[in-house]
């Protein structure tokens, strides 16, 4: 995507929450009509713990990964993205042209508890709506 295409772009904000099984908490967003450009978001989980992690994923409506932006080809184990725990709230910006989402699909963002225990699990999405 250009700079030109992303000035078509409005910004949307939404909002979702999941609890945990056996310490996985998914979190799924059907992406509408349009389509979306996902710019970042905010995850956390209530009680935080130091090995609290997110892994983000574009997936069918029956849950085939399709795509994402966890680097499962990266190092063996290294996939995900750290939630800190002196400051639980992770923040990921700027996907820029990477983040164009067609509508039909479902953005997965899938937390895993460090100590597998039950919590709930808090987003916040921005993304954003195609204008033309």
């Amino acid at each position: 995507m250009t700079m030109h295409e992303a000035d078509k772009v409005t910004q949307r904000m939404i909002k979702g929450k999941a609890i945990t099984v056996n310490g996985v908490a998914n979190l799924v967003f059907s992406v509408p009509s349009g389509g979306r450009v996902l710019s970042g978001g905010q995850g956390w989980f209530l009680t935080p713990h130091p090995e609290d992690y997110v892994e983000v994923y574009v997936i069918l409506p029956d849950g085939t990964v399709v795509g994402g932006y966890t680097d499962t080809e990266g190092v063996p184990g290294a996939c995900g993205y750290w939630i800190p725990k002196h400051s639980p709230i992770i923040e990921v910006k700027s996907f820029l042209g990477f983040g164009d989402i067609p509508e039909g699909l479902c953005l997965l963002i899938k937390a895993t508890k460090g100590d597998l225990s039950s919590d709930m699990f808090y987003a916040n999405i921005v993304w954003g709506k195609h204008d033309g």
